[in-house]
């Protein structure tokens, strides 16, 4: 079955890319994100490379959260955007972190 993570979006990924590769304090794990990689055996260092090197998809709203999709290599991250005070229209090379909501393989 194949995964619709919505359209892949360059500026969105370029962002993403430089907020994981660089300060690691902007890139925030919710509670939630860190039982699922234990109940789904995915290793923390995993979901980093994913962030770190991966294709971002959206975003889009889910919940009231605007939240983006980060796939590489069969891990799907998914990150919020919205509560930073973001819009889907937004330039987001202004995005200065996210938060990591859940973690999946694919």
């Amino acid at each position: 079955m194949a995964h619709n993570f919505g359209d892949f979006n360059p500026a969105l990924t370029a962002a993403v890319k430089r907020i994981a590769n660089g300060d690691s304090d902007a890139v925030f794990f919710s509670p939630h994100a860190f039982d699922r990689e234990e109940e789904r055996d995915i290793d923390h260092s995993t979901v980093w490379s994913c962030l770190r090197r991966g294709k971002v998809y959206g975003p889009e709203w889910i919940d009231g959260e605007l939240r983006a999709n980060v796939v590489h290599l069969g891990l799907h991250v998914r990150v919020a955007i919205g509560e930073l005070g973001f819009d889907a229209q937004s330039d987001w090379s202004e995005l200065s972190s996210i938060l990591v909501c859940t973690v999946m393989g694919i």
